[in-house]
Formats: structure tokens, sequence, C-alpha cells
């Protein structure tokens, strides 16, 4: 019986691969792709169906206990394979690095909002409104504003973020 490592070495040959090609494709190292196929380290899932779709075989061919080669085609739809994992992990790093940007924006905005507010809108004598920093009421407008879009920005980060965990 073919071990895990035999199986994925069988047919990366068969598809006239290099591990480095190999590697590429499923967006791992190609030391990665040797640990593979020498037993020393077993794929996770994702990468086992990474493989499936990049060396055209089921994924019964990776699991199936008799060593049977039943189920490898020999077309490779490429727009069909999910994203490899390197692009995947960059993607959500990047879009929670945009979230914690937008967040920090929003939270300045709100801070400065808050003290335009208390600022313009303060009544010290009566009903008349006291205003010692001369600052008028579009300042507190536009401060408002930037906060809004900031808000709106990182619900909309957050939820494609969100949307893309879920795929997964």
């Amino acid at each position: 019986m073919e071990s895990l490592g035999e199986k994925i070495h069988d047919l990366r040959k068969a598809k006239g691969l290099s591990q480095e090609e190999l590697a590429e494709k499923v967006g791992v190292s190609r030391q990665t792709i040797s640990k593979w196929e020498s037993g020393s380290m077993q794929p996770t899932f994702d990468n086992i169906m990474l493989l499936c779709s990049t060396l055209g075989a089921e994924v019964e061919y990776f699991t199936d206990e008799t060593g049977k080669i039943e189920a490898v085609h020999e077309e490779v739809v490429v727009s069909d394979a999910p994203l490899n994992g390197r692009k995947e992990k960059i993607i959500n790093r990047a879009l929670l690095a945009a979230i914690v940007v937008v967040s920090v924006i929003f939270a300045v905005c709100l801070l400065i909002t808050v003290v335009l507010g208390f600022i313009v809108f303060t009544t010290n004598v009566g009903d008349h409104t006291f205003n010692s920093y001369n600052i008028d009421k579009g300042a507190f407008a536009c401060s408002l504003i930037g906060t809004v879009i900031a808000l709106v920005g990182d619900i909309i980060l957050i939820c494609a973020y969100r949307k893309r965990k879920m795929k997964m």
C-alpha cells in the first residue's frame, strides 16, 4: 500500500511537475512538498484539496486505504480552484490591517467630534452660547461627517472579512 507521500510524489511525477512548480501552484514552499513526499509531515485537509485541484485527483485517491489510483483526471480547471493558502493569508492579513487602521481613524474622528461638540455647543451664560475658541459649527459638521465615513468604512471592511472567513 502506498503512503500519502508516495501518492503525492507519483501524481506530481505523472503530471511532469517539479517540487518547486507544485509548491508554487499549491502555495507552500518546496521544502513542504519534500516533507509531504518523505512522510515527515502531513498536509492539512485544505492542502489536500489544493493538491487534488492542481494534480487532477479526487480526494478519495489520497484517503483510500487500498492505494488504488482510480480517479485521476487529465484536465485541471484552474479557474475553479480556490485561492492558494498563501494568497488567502495575505488577503486576510491585509483586511485585518485595514480594519485596524480605519478603526483608529474612526476613534480619532469620534474624539475630535466630541471635543468640538463640547466647545461649539457649550452654554455659559443663560440662553446664550459662548464659544471662546471661535470655532464654528462647520468644523463640527465636518468632523461628524468624517466620523460617519470612517464608521461606514469600518463596517464594510468587517463584513468583507467575515464573508471571506465564512467561505473558508
